[in-house]
Protein backbone atom coordinates (compact mmCIF):
# COMPACT_ATOMS: atom_id res chain seq x y z
CA UNK A 1 0.00 0.00 0.00
CA UNK A 2 0.87 3.28 -0.75
CA UNK A 3 2.36 5.40 2.37
CA UNK A 4 1.23 9.18 2.27
CA UNK A 5 3.03 11.70 3.33
CA UNK A 6 1.31 14.74 5.06
CA UNK A 7 2.95 18.47 4.97
CA UNK A 8 1.29 19.87 8.12
CA UNK A 9 1.49 23.90 7.46
CA UNK A 10 2.12 25.43 11.44
CA UNK A 11 1.82 22.34 12.40
CA UNK A 12 3.55 23.08 15.66
CA UNK A 13 1.05 25.93 16.51
CA UNK A 14 -1.55 25.17 19.58
CA UNK A 15 -3.95 23.46 16.78
CA UNK A 16 -1.39 21.71 14.87
CA UNK A 17 0.99 20.11 17.35
CA UNK A 18 -2.73 18.34 18.49
CA UNK A 19 -3.15 17.18 15.45
CA UNK A 20 0.11 16.03 14.37
CA UNK A 21 0.08 13.71 17.94
CA UNK A 22 -3.46 12.56 16.82
CA UNK A 23 -1.94 11.52 13.55
CA UNK A 24 0.78 9.77 15.39
CA UNK A 25 -1.34 7.73 17.53
CA UNK A 26 -3.92 6.81 15.25
CA UNK A 27 -2.17 6.44 11.61
CA UNK A 28 1.65 5.64 12.55
CA UNK A 29 2.27 4.86 8.66
CA UNK A 30 1.63 8.61 7.62
CA UNK A 31 4.93 10.51 7.18
CA UNK A 32 4.13 13.90 9.08
CA UNK A 33 6.75 16.52 7.88
CA UNK A 34 6.37 19.34 10.25
CA UNK A 35 6.94 22.76 8.68
CA UNK A 36 6.74 26.24 9.22
CA UNK A 37 8.88 29.61 9.26
CA UNK A 38 10.55 28.87 13.22
CA UNK A 39 12.57 25.20 11.99
CA UNK A 40 13.75 25.03 15.57
CA UNK A 41 10.12 24.68 16.84
CA UNK A 42 9.23 22.42 13.80
CA UNK A 43 12.41 20.22 14.77
CA UNK A 44 11.14 20.47 18.51
CA UNK A 45 8.33 19.00 17.88
CA UNK A 46 8.97 16.55 15.03
CA UNK A 47 11.72 15.27 17.63
CA UNK A 48 8.77 14.04 19.95
CA UNK A 49 7.29 11.97 17.11
CA UNK A 50 7.30 8.78 14.94
CA UNK A 51 7.93 9.41 11.28
CA UNK A 52 8.63 12.47 11.17
CA UNK A 53 10.55 15.34 10.28
CA UNK A 54 10.84 19.36 10.23
CA UNK A 55 10.95 22.17 7.46
CA UNK A 56 11.45 25.36 6.91
CA UNK A 57 8.60 26.49 4.93
CA UNK A 58 7.09 29.91 4.61
CA UNK A 59 3.61 30.17 3.21
CA UNK A 60 4.21 33.53 1.26
CA UNK A 61 7.03 31.88 -0.70
CA UNK A 62 6.05 27.92 -0.68
CA UNK A 63 8.79 25.90 -2.06
CA UNK A 64 9.60 22.00 -1.46
CA UNK A 65 13.24 20.00 -1.88
CA UNK A 66 13.24 18.28 -4.90
CA UNK A 67 13.56 15.20 -3.16
CA UNK A 68 10.36 15.50 -1.14
CA UNK A 69 7.24 13.96 -2.40
CA UNK A 70 4.17 15.40 -0.84
CA UNK A 71 0.81 13.75 -0.61
CA UNK A 72 -1.70 15.83 1.69
CA UNK A 73 -0.77 19.37 2.63
CA UNK A 74 -2.89 20.79 6.10
CA UNK A 75 -3.30 24.73 5.69
CA UNK A 76 -3.37 25.09 9.64
CA UNK A 77 -2.74 28.81 9.24
CA UNK A 78 -4.12 31.46 6.99
CA UNK A 79 -3.25 31.57 3.19
CA UNK A 80 -4.55 34.79 2.32
CA UNK A 81 -3.47 35.17 -0.70
CA UNK A 82 -4.10 31.62 -1.53
CA UNK A 83 -0.34 30.81 -2.64
CA UNK A 84 -0.37 27.31 -0.35
CA UNK A 85 -3.52 26.08 -2.28
CA UNK A 86 -2.35 27.66 -5.61
CA UNK A 87 1.28 25.66 -5.20
CA UNK A 88 -0.53 22.63 -4.00
CA UNK A 89 -2.62 22.72 -6.83
CA UNK A 90 0.67 23.18 -9.45
CA UNK A 91 2.13 20.38 -7.73
CA UNK A 92 -0.68 18.05 -7.65
CA UNK A 93 -0.49 17.52 -3.68
CA UNK A 94 -4.46 17.31 -1.87
CA UNK A 95 -5.03 20.36 -0.28
CA UNK A 96 -7.22 20.85 2.99
CA UNK A 97 -7.67 24.20 4.68
CA UNK A 98 -9.59 24.49 8.30
CA UNK A 99 -8.76 28.62 8.43
CA UNK A 100 -10.98 30.37 6.51
CA UNK A 101 -13.74 32.75 6.97
CA UNK A 102 -16.75 32.56 5.21
CA UNK A 103 -16.25 35.26 2.63
CA UNK A 104 -12.69 34.12 1.85
CA UNK A 105 -14.29 30.48 2.01
CA UNK A 106 -16.76 31.48 -0.61
CA UNK A 107 -13.71 33.03 -2.60
CA UNK A 108 -11.37 29.93 -2.53
CA UNK A 109 -14.16 27.45 -3.45
CA UNK A 110 -15.10 29.83 -6.46
CA UNK A 111 -11.37 29.76 -7.68
CA UNK A 112 -11.29 25.97 -7.04
CA UNK A 113 -14.11 25.34 -9.48
CA UNK A 114 -11.80 27.43 -11.81
CA UNK A 115 -8.42 25.90 -10.78
CA UNK A 116 -9.99 22.07 -11.51
CA UNK A 117 -11.05 22.86 -14.58
CA UNK A 118 -7.96 23.56 -16.06
CA UNK A 119 -6.34 20.89 -13.97
CA UNK A 120 -7.06 18.02 -11.78
CA UNK A 121 -6.62 18.07 -7.96
CA UNK A 122 -8.39 17.42 -4.74
CA UNK A 123 -9.07 20.03 -2.37
CA UNK A 124 -10.86 20.24 0.74
CA UNK A 125 -12.11 23.46 3.05
CA UNK A 126 -13.41 22.56 6.26
CA UNK A 127 -13.93 26.24 7.87
CA UNK A 128 -16.73 25.53 9.64
CA UNK A 129 -16.97 25.12 13.52
CA UNK A 130 -14.06 22.84 14.89
CA UNK A 131 -12.85 21.87 11.57
CA UNK A 132 -16.50 20.78 10.80
CA UNK A 133 -16.89 18.44 13.06
CA UNK A 134 -20.32 19.84 14.06
CA UNK A 135 -21.59 20.33 10.29
CA UNK A 136 -20.74 17.12 9.73
CA UNK A 137 -23.02 15.52 13.06
CA UNK A 138 -25.71 18.01 11.74
CA UNK A 139 -25.05 16.92 8.29
CA UNK A 140 -25.73 13.21 10.09
CA UNK A 141 -28.72 13.86 12.15
CA UNK A 142 -30.48 15.44 9.44
CA UNK A 143 -30.91 12.40 7.88
CA UNK A 144 -33.58 11.46 9.66
CA UNK A 145 -36.15 14.24 8.49
CA UNK A 146 -37.83 14.80 5.43
CA UNK A 147 -37.30 18.21 5.16
CA UNK A 148 -35.78 21.17 7.95
CA UNK A 149 -37.04 24.54 8.90
CA UNK A 150 -34.33 25.60 11.00
CA UNK A 151 -30.63 25.19 12.28
CA UNK A 152 -29.94 27.36 15.26
CA UNK A 153 -26.40 26.37 16.47
CA UNK A 154 -24.60 27.75 19.48
CA UNK A 155 -21.43 28.23 20.60
CA UNK A 156 -19.87 28.67 24.18
CA UNK A 157 -16.66 30.50 23.89
CA UNK A 158 -14.34 29.77 27.44
CA UNK A 159 -12.34 32.49 28.21
CA UNK A 160 -10.11 30.58 30.32
CA UNK A 161 -9.58 27.94 27.38
CA UNK A 162 -6.88 27.42 25.21
CA UNK A 163 -6.61 29.19 21.65
CA UNK A 164 -4.10 30.04 19.07
CA UNK A 165 -4.40 33.72 17.51
CA UNK A 166 -5.94 32.87 14.37
CA UNK A 167 -8.92 32.03 16.96
CA UNK A 168 -9.75 35.48 17.27
CA UNK A 169 -9.72 36.88 13.46
CA UNK A 170 -13.30 37.03 13.96
CA UNK A 171 -13.15 40.00 15.59
CA UNK A 172 -12.67 41.92 12.69
CA UNK A 173 -15.84 41.10 11.62
CA UNK A 174 -18.29 42.19 13.84
CA UNK A 175 -18.97 45.39 12.46
CA UNK A 176 -19.87 43.80 9.29
CA UNK A 177 -23.31 42.93 8.33
CA UNK A 178 -23.56 39.41 6.62
CA UNK A 179 -25.49 37.50 4.58
CA UNK A 180 -27.76 34.27 6.05
CA UNK A 181 -31.02 32.37 4.91
CA UNK A 182 -33.27 33.15 6.90
CA UNK A 183 -37.38 31.89 6.43
CA UNK A 184 -35.94 30.53 3.18
CA UNK A 185 -34.86 33.87 1.91
CA UNK A 186 -31.33 35.38 1.77
CA UNK A 187 -31.10 38.60 3.45
CA UNK A 188 -27.97 40.65 5.77
CA UNK A 189 -28.10 40.96 9.50
CA UNK A 190 -25.30 42.33 11.55
CA UNK A 191 -23.36 40.85 14.02
CA UNK A 192 -23.94 40.92 17.57
CA UNK A 193 -27.55 41.44 16.82
CA UNK A 194 -30.95 38.76 17.67
CA UNK A 195 -29.26 37.83 21.22
CA UNK A 196 -30.87 34.29 22.88
CA UNK A 197 -30.12 32.75 25.80
CA UNK A 198 -29.10 28.99 25.44
CA UNK A 199 -28.65 26.40 28.36
CA UNK A 200 -25.52 24.27 27.25
CA UNK A 201 -24.61 20.49 28.44
CA UNK A 202 -23.25 21.56 32.00
CA UNK A 203 -26.69 23.14 32.55
CA UNK A 204 -25.62 26.74 32.03
CA UNK A 205 -27.40 29.11 30.65
CA UNK A 206 -25.90 31.68 28.58
CA UNK A 207 -26.23 35.03 26.39
CA UNK A 208 -25.17 34.01 22.56
CA UNK A 209 -25.50 36.43 19.97
CA UNK A 210 -25.39 36.05 15.94
CA UNK A 211 -21.93 35.90 14.36
CA UNK A 212 -20.89 35.13 11.03
CA UNK A 213 -19.86 31.12 10.15
CA UNK A 214 -19.58 29.31 7.19
CA UNK A 215 -22.21 27.10 8.14
CA UNK A 216 -25.03 29.78 7.43
CA UNK A 217 -23.43 29.31 3.82
CA UNK A 218 -23.35 25.83 3.97
CA UNK A 219 -25.82 23.99 5.24
CA UNK A 220 -28.52 26.03 3.18
CA UNK A 221 -27.10 24.94 0.13
CA UNK A 222 -26.45 20.91 1.02
CA UNK A 223 -29.54 20.53 3.39
CA UNK A 224 -31.63 23.30 1.71
CA UNK A 225 -32.44 24.07 5.09
CA UNK A 226 -34.86 28.05 4.90
CA UNK A 227 -32.54 29.06 8.14
CA UNK A 228 -29.39 28.57 9.59
CA UNK A 229 -28.36 30.97 12.31
CA UNK A 230 -25.20 30.96 14.20
CA UNK A 231 -24.57 32.64 17.66
CA UNK A 232 -21.71 32.61 19.67
CA UNK A 233 -20.91 33.72 23.62
CA UNK A 234 -18.40 33.90 26.45
CA UNK A 235 -18.93 31.64 29.57
CA UNK A 236 -18.09 35.29 31.79
CA UNK A 237 -21.03 37.66 31.53
CA UNK A 238 -19.44 40.62 32.10
CA UNK A 239 -17.25 39.99 28.81
CA UNK A 240 -20.53 39.18 26.64
CA UNK A 241 -21.99 42.73 27.69
CA UNK A 242 -18.78 44.27 27.11
CA UNK A 243 -18.38 43.24 23.90
CA UNK A 244 -22.07 43.56 22.89
CA UNK A 245 -22.10 47.39 23.85
CA UNK A 246 -18.62 47.91 22.22
CA UNK A 247 -20.18 46.33 19.02
CA UNK A 248 -23.72 47.84 19.16
CA UNK A 249 -22.69 51.44 19.97
CA UNK A 250 -19.91 51.55 17.31
CA UNK A 251 -17.18 51.60 19.22
CA UNK A 252 -16.07 48.67 17.69
CA UNK A 253 -15.15 49.89 14.55
CA UNK A 254 -13.00 52.55 15.99
CA UNK A 255 -10.31 50.46 17.57
CA UNK A 256 -7.38 49.52 16.26
CA UNK A 257 -6.36 45.45 15.64
CA UNK A 258 -4.19 45.82 18.29
CA UNK A 259 -6.57 46.87 20.98
CA UNK A 260 -9.33 44.56 19.66
CA UNK A 261 -7.01 41.47 20.50
CA UNK A 262 -5.80 42.66 23.20
CA UNK A 263 -9.29 42.51 24.89
CA UNK A 264 -10.56 39.37 23.13
CA UNK A 265 -6.96 37.26 23.21
CA UNK A 266 -6.54 35.97 26.15
CA UNK A 267 -6.12 32.32 25.85
CA UNK A 268 -5.84 30.35 29.70
CA UNK A 269 -4.64 26.60 29.91
CA UNK A 270 -7.88 25.00 28.89
CA UNK A 271 -11.43 24.37 29.49
CA UNK A 272 -14.40 22.47 28.34
CA UNK A 273 -15.75 23.74 24.41
CA UNK A 274 -20.07 23.44 24.47
CA UNK A 275 -21.73 23.50 21.12
CA UNK A 276 -25.26 23.37 21.38
CA UNK A 277 -27.46 22.68 18.30
CA UNK A 278 -31.40 22.98 17.72
CA UNK A 279 -32.71 21.46 14.47
CA UNK A 280 -36.94 21.62 13.51
CA UNK A 281 -38.37 20.16 10.54
CA UNK A 282 -40.85 17.52 9.90
CA UNK A 283 -40.31 13.81 9.73
CA UNK A 284 -41.21 10.91 6.76
CA UNK A 285 -45.09 11.13 7.95
CA UNK A 286 -45.05 14.89 7.98
CA UNK A 287 -45.15 15.22 11.91
CA UNK A 288 -42.90 18.29 13.45
CA UNK A 289 -39.80 16.51 14.57
CA UNK A 290 -37.27 18.33 16.84
CA UNK A 291 -34.01 17.21 17.62
CA UNK A 292 -30.54 19.07 19.56
CA UNK A 293 -27.37 17.86 19.33
CA UNK A 294 -25.05 18.63 22.35
CA UNK A 295 -21.32 18.95 22.14
CA UNK A 296 -18.67 19.21 25.37
CA UNK A 297 -15.06 18.54 24.74
CA UNK A 298 -13.53 18.12 28.26
CA UNK A 299 -10.18 19.65 26.82
CA UNK A 300 -11.41 22.47 24.99
CA UNK A 301 -11.48 23.89 21.38
CA UNK A 302 -8.22 23.30 20.20
CA UNK A 303 -8.52 19.59 21.00
CA UNK A 304 -11.95 19.26 19.23
CA UNK A 305 -10.54 21.71 15.96
CA UNK A 306 -7.43 18.96 15.85
CA UNK A 307 -9.84 16.32 15.87
CA UNK A 308 -11.59 17.41 12.92
CA UNK A 309 -8.31 18.47 10.85
CA UNK A 310 -7.17 14.90 11.52
CA UNK A 311 -10.13 13.15 10.81
CA UNK A 312 -9.81 14.93 7.59
CA UNK A 313 -6.53 14.10 7.18
CA UNK A 314 -6.77 10.03 7.77
CA UNK A 315 -10.18 10.04 6.00
CA UNK A 316 -8.47 11.75 2.47
CA UNK A 317 -5.26 9.59 3.13
CA UNK A 318 -7.49 6.51 2.49
CA UNK A 319 -9.07 8.37 -0.35
CA UNK A 320 -5.53 8.45 -1.96
CA UNK A 321 -4.27 4.89 -1.11
CA UNK A 322 -7.63 3.19 -2.33
CA UNK A 323 -6.83 5.15 -5.97
CA UNK A 324 -10.33 7.29 -5.83
CA UNK A 325 -10.80 10.18 -7.75
CA UNK A 326 -9.87 13.89 -7.06
CA UNK A 327 -12.37 16.02 -5.30
CA UNK A 328 -13.32 19.17 -3.91
CA UNK A 329 -15.84 19.18 -1.24
CA UNK A 330 -16.23 20.89 2.10
CA UNK A 331 -14.98 19.38 5.17
CA UNK A 332 -19.19 18.59 5.72
CA UNK A 333 -19.71 16.55 2.57
CA UNK A 334 -16.01 14.75 2.79
CA UNK A 335 -16.09 13.26 6.32
CA UNK A 336 -17.69 10.10 7.02
CA UNK A 337 -20.04 10.83 10.25
CA UNK A 338 -19.47 7.52 11.81
CA UNK A 339 -15.51 6.86 11.34
CA UNK A 340 -15.66 10.19 12.85
CA UNK A 341 -17.78 9.51 16.02
CA UNK A 342 -15.74 6.75 16.48
CA UNK A 343 -12.68 8.90 16.86
CA UNK A 344 -14.66 11.53 18.71
CA UNK A 345 -15.86 9.07 21.60
CA UNK A 346 -12.22 7.57 22.09
CA UNK A 347 -10.71 10.80 22.50
CA UNK A 348 -13.41 11.76 25.17
CA UNK A 349 -15.78 13.72 23.56
CA UNK A 350 -19.28 13.70 24.44
CA UNK A 351 -22.10 14.42 22.39
CA UNK A 352 -25.57 13.17 22.57
CA UNK A 353 -29.25 14.00 20.45
CA UNK A 354 -32.28 14.56 22.33
CA UNK A 355 -35.69 15.49 21.83
CA UNK A 356 -37.30 16.77 24.68
CA UNK A 357 -38.33 20.67 23.91
CA UNK A 358 -36.28 22.69 26.66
Amino acid sequence: MKNISVLLVGGYGVVGQQVAQILNQYCPDLELIIAGRSISKAKELSQTLQNSQALAFDIEKPALPEDLKIDIVLALVNDPQDKLLDFAHQNHIAYVDITRWTERLQTALSKAVIMRNKKPGSMIFSSSWMASIVATLINDISKSFSSIDSIDMSVLYALNDKAGPNSVDYMDRLTVPFTVKQNGRYQKILPFSDEKTVLFSDNSQHKVFRIDMPEQFILPLIMNVKTVATRIGFDEPKSNQLLAFLVRKGIWKLCSTRLRRKILYNPGKGHQHQIRTDIRGVDEKGNSKYLYLQINAPKGQTHLTSLGAAALVMQLAEHIQNNMPDILKTGEMFLDAEKLKVLLKSEGINFSINSEEL
